[in-house]
């Protein structure tokens, strides 16, 4: 890749950690405060910003291993198993994140404080988390096959 592109993509990570940064710690604290919420439960609003919190962990890990992939592509050893596990780490990250947020939303369901707002944020954090680790397990497969290719055509050279 050039050298353009693949400055462009670390811009992008940069832009995407600090807009998630931004998120979680300035804008979500503000809006779930000012949220009014059918439960007697309070604890529910700061729940979900621990919650969110924790998941910037997997986040920033997928951004390192992205960044891992950048000096992959530019060094030209894309095909290589360093690749591969960098794809698999992203994938556990984005499963990881489905496991954070799903987790509290079944402890609600069964003790019976159901918050709407929560539910909702935790649900679209999920489905994006589920698209986008089924996008990279798919690319994983492609890489995996196309690693495989490479072999055999290095042994019959």
């Amino acid at each position: 890749m050039k050298k353009n592109t693949i400055l462009v993509f670390r811009i992008g990570m940069i832009a995407l950690s600090l807009l998630a940064l931004g998120f979680t710690y300035l804008y979500l604290p503000r809006f779930i405060e000012s949220t009014v919420l059918t439960t007697n439960i309070s604890f529910i609003k700061y729940l979900y910003v621990i919650i969110a919190s924790i998941t910037n962990i997997p986040i920033f890990i997928s951004f390192i291993q992205a960044n891992m992939l950048l000096n992959g592509f530019q060094s030209e050893e894309i095909f290589t198993d360093s690749i591969i596990k960098s794809f698999k780490v992203v994938m556990l990250s984005g499963l990881s994140i489905v496991a954070i947020h799903l987790i509290p939303i079944i402890v609600m369901v069964i003790s019976g404080n159901v918050s709407i707002i929560f539910i909702l944020l935790s649900s679209m954090v999920i489905f994006v988390a589920i698209i986008i680790t089924s996008l990279i397990y798919l690319l994983q497969k492609v890489f995996i096959n196309a690693f495989v290719i490479k072999q055999e055509n290095d042994l019959t050279v």
